[in-house]
């Protein structure tokens, strides 16, 4: 009663801005719960694709790997440009995407891994999509990211726009001209305390690849960057020891595999001894 009794004691004018004021707020009030219902209704649609047609998609600062909750992306406003920043489904932050432009002039996006402190440079174009980035190189793994990953994105994508002086190529010959080092028993510099990983033929350790393998039924042959053959492991059938021949020594040593997985024992067994 109060309300109304000063509400009749206001001038014509304000009562009809106030009267404005309270339709406004009921028309802005309406907006909003149609264009939320609008946006859950394109959400649920667009993660019905995704499930159906198994692609990646970004929807309500989510990453959906078919249909499939992958991670949190979060647009951060910096004017001129915009940054991401990557969580896990936890909430953690694994990573800040800030774009940025190189002395070039060309824009690109720089991953800023949390943990590790890397960076790796990547160019931005139109139509880009981060999420198809971040899904197809495979760099979250059980809600963090994957170091054997990272470390290939790095090698994928080296810092060349804040760096323009360094060289990024892949090439199976050598240069013309280049010195031939596959003769030559070079072994990577890295941190050795560091935790190694193995995938796919490639061993890395500190964030660099220090040698590759492959599998041949039950030999193993190990080899450092540069293709030199550093070590060759034979299971013996009968005794399920293997035989590892060093072949900077010329040496041959005996080795009792004591878990499930002998390829990380192995692998261990050369790093110990300054093989790899």
């Amino acid at each position: 009663m109060r309300f109304f009794y000063r509400y009749l004691m206001v001038k014509p004018v304000m009562k009809n801005l106030i009267i404005i004021f309270f339709l406004l707020s009921c028309v802005n009030s309406f907006c909003q719960k149609n264009y939320f219902k609008y946006e859950i209704r394109k959400h649920h649609a667009r993660l019905k694709e995704s499930k159906k047609k198994g692609t990646v998609i970004l929807s309500l600062d989510t990453i959906f790997n078919k249909g499939i909750p992958h991670a949190v992306l979060e647009e951060k406003k910096r004017l001129p440009f915009i940054d991401f920043a990557l969580y896990s489904l936890n909430h953690d932050m694994l990573a800040y995407i800030q774009s940025r432009l190189g002395i070039d002039g060309y824009p690109y996006y720089a991953f800023n891994f949390t943990e590790s402190g890397n960076v790796a440079e990547i160019d931005k174009y139109d139509k880009m999509k981060l999420e198809k980035i971040i899904v197809e190189n495979a760099l979250i793994n059980i809600r963090q990211i994957d170091p054997f990953n990272e470390t290939n994105f790095l090698i994928k994508f080296p810092r060349k726009f804040s760096n323009p002086g360094l060289k990024a190529y892949i090439t199976d010959s050598p240069e013309k001209g280049k010195l031939n080092t596959t003769h030559i028993y070079q072994k990577v510099v890295r941190n050795r305390e560091a935790e190694f990983y193995f995938k796919e033929g490639e061993i890395i350790q500190d964030y660099k690849i220090i040698g590759s393998y492959k599998i041949l039924d039950s030999l193993v042959r190990f080899y450092l960057p540069n293709g030199l053959l550093a070590a060759a492991c034979e299971k013996q059938i009968e005794s399920g020891r293997w035989i590892i021949t060093s072949l900077r020594e010329n040496k041959t040593m005996a080795f009792a595999a004591l878990s499930d997985d002998p390829l990380r024992e192995l692998i261990k067994f050369l790093l110990d001894r300054l093989y790899l």
